[in-house]
């Protein structure tokens, strides 16, 4: 897919770059965030709101669950703002400088080509929500009740990263994020946008690397064209993600992680960030449940504590918790990670304003960030490369530069056993681990794994079968002799008896014994002193390449001059619109512009003044589509459209 609209991205940022940044937005300089030329980090809470109706009027309201019960703790919408403020203000007091705002997206309405924002009719929100669909030029009642809540938290002095939802080749949620992006434009308690969260789990439309790139590009263009100002990133799971978004390619500002799992399986992920990622990345999500019960609250507090302080000295540009209060979402999970349980009531610095719940014992790690001296220690733990514990299973080999033939250090190795059950595809006991500094790498498995998968940071990725299938080794009756060297390698079994690996005291030949179930020596098999012996129980694969990787538009690919050199370029070639194929119409125009075009689809129009800037951009529109320039002055301008793997370009009059 061609993304003409990245030909301004490139002078839009070296622009941007050049200009006297406002003092209240939170900016990158060289891999630190400022706030107001000092450095910031960001200490976040992820926290959520809900919306309310009465049939009439619209109100934001704290996420159900974290009053007392599943329901929805206020009433009207100055209550319901003033308890916003309130947690806002409970949040400072415990050390947080921002929050991630979720919950705030729009879904697809029942008739799936339309948005909507779900609102509760009633503060009982069992079966007590619907959907308030929102035109297409005209989002305005969700835009008040995102701004009601941004001016709630800019009154306590907190910035916020807003969990939008990006469009994923979707040119309704794309007019929408534009919209966002436009509106809130100026609004410095913004400070960035997340515009996915853990694809890893629904990215079921990005095959490859350069699919992702493609989308994230989109996005850049979009923040870069409406929302200068602020920082974009994406909630990555964990390092699986590399897989296929890949964090060190993707045109992003900084990286999100979200790790969970036990302390020590967190701090093998935060070390991998430190070591291995070169943007700037925070913890976007992380944290333990605890009800003082099943899982004491000073396991949470521990956990808090050494995740924040590895993150710290790994190298992380902030942490995140998930999530602000104790929920009723149905699962122990989810429903006591709360920073804050349900217990009494809690007064917060301001005299007026009060919380419903008492601050976890964790809540304390918070508040000693800002005296935390940082030793920048960040060791690899002993558990780093098997982070199961697995050892029934051991799959090795060496990854590799697929151009230089050097090892790769850091490479992710992941595993899965896949079957076909019932005529579905069923992936089982995965599991992960990465390469050395010398691109060796030990998979352990539970079971014995058949489908393998490699990449690393700025490289692509690579696929493998395992068979272990291959036939016993049976060794008997033989000799190794003195200088002589032999190797076995099987993904079956090795057996050996009446075998001698000789040797004269101070040399002797060498026996080397590779097998992926097992190696057994049964009577008459020795070693003489002298001799050496090696016996491992692993399934060796070899070399493995892989091969460098890098994030571009096909036109920055190839033409790498600046963009009014690409724009001039673009616009001075003669007019190729195939009539046989694309038809656009009328010339002159008095505003609107019909294009339609033989393929499905159309999956980019870029439309160019006479002075060579971009003014319009569009993606994925239909087959048949109307090109608005109303909101343009009258002149010419050149239309620029990619359907069906070509480029069609045509000069308009607009009178």
């Amino acid at each position: 897919m061609k993304y003409f609209k990245l030909i301004s991205s490139f002078l839009t940022c070296l622009l941007f770059a050049q200009m006297s940044i406002s003092q209240d937005f939170v900016y990158l300089e060289n891999n630190t965030f400022k706030l107001d030329r000092e450095d910031f980090y960001p200490v976040v809470m992820n926290y959520g709101v809900n919306f309310r109706t009465n049939g009439k009027d619209f109100w934001a309201v704290p996420a159900h669950g974290y009053g007392r019960g599943n329901d929805i703790e206020c009433t009207g919408e100055a209550d319901c703002l003033e308890t916003i403020k309130a947690d806002m203000q409970l949040l400072q007091d415990l050390g947080f400088n921002a929050i991630r705002l979720f919950n705030v997206r729009p879904h697809y309405f029942i008739n799936g080509n339309q948005l909507a924002f779900p609102a509760f009719t009633s503060n009982s929100v069992y079966q007590n929500e619907i959907d308030i669909p929102m035109q297409p030029d005209d989002y305005s009642i969700h835009f008040k009740l995102i701004s009601d809540v941004l001016e709630v938290v800019e009154e306590v002095g907190l910035k916020v990263i807003i969990l939008t939802g990006g469009p994923i080749y979707d040119p309704i949620r794309e007019e929408y994020i534009e919209a966002l992006l436009n509106d809130f434009a100026t609004n410095s308690t913004i400070f960035a946008y997340d515009f996915i969260n853990e694809p890893l789990y629904e990215d079921s439309l990005v095959i490859t690397k350069k699919d992702a790139c493609e989308i994230v590009s989109n996005w850049r263009y979009l923040m870069d064209t409406y929302a200068p100002d602020h920082l974009l990133t994406v909630g990555f799971a964990n390092s699986t993600e590399i897989l296929k978004w890949d964090p060190d390619i993707l045109p992003i500002d900084f990286a999100s992680f979200h790790p969970y799992g036990s302390v020590e399986s967190v701090q093998n992920e935060i070390y991998y960030y430190g070591q291995y990622i070169t943007k700037p990345w925070i913890i976007g999500e992380t944290g333990l449940a605890a009800d003082d019960i099943i899982v004491s609250y000073e396991e949470q507090r521990d956990f808090a504590e050494k995740t924040l302080k590895r993150t710290i000295n790994c190298g992380g540009n902030g942490y995140s918790w998930w999530q602000y209060q104790d929920v009723w979402w149905g699962s122990y999970g989810l429903d006591y990670i709360g920073l804050l349980n349900h217990n009494d009531i809690t007064q917060t610095s301001d005299p007026s304003l009060t919380v419903e719940g008492t601050p976890k014992p964790a809540a304390q790690e918070f508040q000693k960030i800002g005296s935390y001296s940082p030793t920048y220690d960040c060791p690899c733990l002993s558990s780093f490369y098997n982070y199961p514990g697995y050892n029934n299973y051991i799959i090795t080999g060496r990854l590799i530069n697929g151009n230089t033939n050097q090892p790769i250090d850091g490479g992710l190795i992941y595993g899965w056993k896949f079957e076909i059950v019932n005529n579905n595809e069923v992936w089982t006991n995965n599991t992960k681990t990465f390469s050395k500094p010398d691109g060796t790498f030990n998979l352990h498995g539970e079971i014995m794994l058949n489908k393998l998968s490699f990449s690393a940071p700025s490289f692509d990725r690579t696929w493998q079968d395992i068979s272990w299938n291959s036939s016993p080794i049976n060794l008997s009756n033989g000799i190794v002799n003195i200088g002589e060297t032999k190797t076995y390698k099987t993904s079956s079994s090795i057996t050996a008896s009446n075998y001698t690996v000789k040797g004269d005291g101070s040399n002797g030949g060498s026996l080397t014994l590779y097998a992926g179930r097992y190696i057994t020596f049964n009577t008459g098999f020795s070693v003489e002193k002298g001799g050496v012996l090696i016996a491992e129980p692993k399934y060796d694969i070899g070399d493995i390449k892989v091969y460098p990787i890098t994030c571009s538009s096909p036109l920055e690919s190839a033409n790498q001059s600046s963009e009014d050199n690409l724009a001039t370029e673009i616009l001075n070639q003669d007019e190729d619109l195939n009539t046989n194929y694309i038809n656009l119409y009328p010339n002159p125009t008095n505003g609107i512009i019909n294009i339609v075009s033989s393929n499905s689809s159309i999956e980019s129009i870029s439309v160019y003044n006479q002075n060579g800037q971009l003014v319009i951009s569009k993606l994925n529109v239909p087959s048949n589509y109307q090109l608005d320039l109303l909101n343009q002055p009258s002149g010419m301008y050149f239309v620029v459209i990619y359907s069906g793997n070509q480029n069609y370009k045509s000069k308009f009059i607009f009178e």
